[in-house]
This record gives structure tokens, C-alpha cells and sequence, in this order.
């Protein structure tokens, strides 16, 4: 997880505490490869502090396929009756080219410059 977290990886009970609030969320969705069902990732949104984040993560050797793309416009489409879409932001962090491209491949709309955990970058809109 790249850009996602503490930048290290996470020891086996943080990855498990982290893994459950996920699965809580009602609007996060798991990626899983077609006929093998294994995990791909998660995309959806987390309300953190009264804002609407949407992410997603996808496991490395899953990168390239146009699998975040794909997973963002499906979850997007069904969240749309349950979210106001133009109140979800997404962060980008500068150095991360490949969600930049999925960004503007879904047109989404870069919006301010931001820092998130110490981390600089941009805010994107979905509108």
C-alpha cells in the first residue's frame, strides 16, 4: 500500500483492526479477480471528520490493468444514489502518477493543493 497509511507496513493486528473497520463501512467495496475471487483491493467511501474520502487501493501486482478505473466508475455508480457525488473529495499525492492518470481518466477535477499526513498533494473532485 504504497500511498495509503503509515508508509510501512502494517504488523499483523494493525493490518487486522484496519481490515475489519473497512469491511464496517457500508460503502466500501472489496475488488476481487472475476471466477477466482481473490482480492484485488477496496474502493469506496470513508466520512472522515464531516468529508466524504473517496479511495481505493489495489495490491501491486494487480497495477496496469485498468482495474482501479473500472472499480472507481462501478462504485461510483452505485453509491450516486446514496452520496451527494459533488461533496466527495479524493487526495492525490504528488508522487502518485499512476491514481493522476485514473483521475483524469474519470475526469475528475483537481481541485486545491493539500497535505494529508505529512504527505503533499492535490484534492480532486468528482464534479
Amino acid at each position: 500500500m504504497k500511498f495509503l497509511g503509515p508508509r510501512r507496513a502494517l504488523n499483523d493486528s494493525e493490518a487486522k483492526k484496519w481490515f475489519e473497520s473497512e469491511l464496517e463501512s457500508p460503502s466500501r467495496f472489496v475488488v476481487a479477480e472475476s471466477g477466482s475471487d481473490e482480492l484485488i483491493g477496496f474502493c469506496g467511501v470513508k466520512s472522515e471528520k464531516g468529508i466524504f474520502d473517496f479511495g481505493y487501493f489495489l495490491r501491486e501486482k494487480f497495477w496496469g490493468r485498468r482495474i482501479a478505473t473500472e472499480s472507481c466508475k462501478l462504485v461510483l455508480q452505485t453509491i450516486a444514489s446514496e452520496f451527494d457525488l459533488s461533496k466527495l473529495k479524493i487526495f492525490i499525492a504528488n508522487e502518485n502518477t499512476a491514481s493522476q492518470q485514473v483521475a483524469e481518466k474519470l475526469s475528475w477535477q483537481r481541485t486545491v493543493n493539500f497535505t494529508k499526513d505529512g504527505e503533499e498533494g492535490h484534492l480532486y473532485s468528482t464534479m
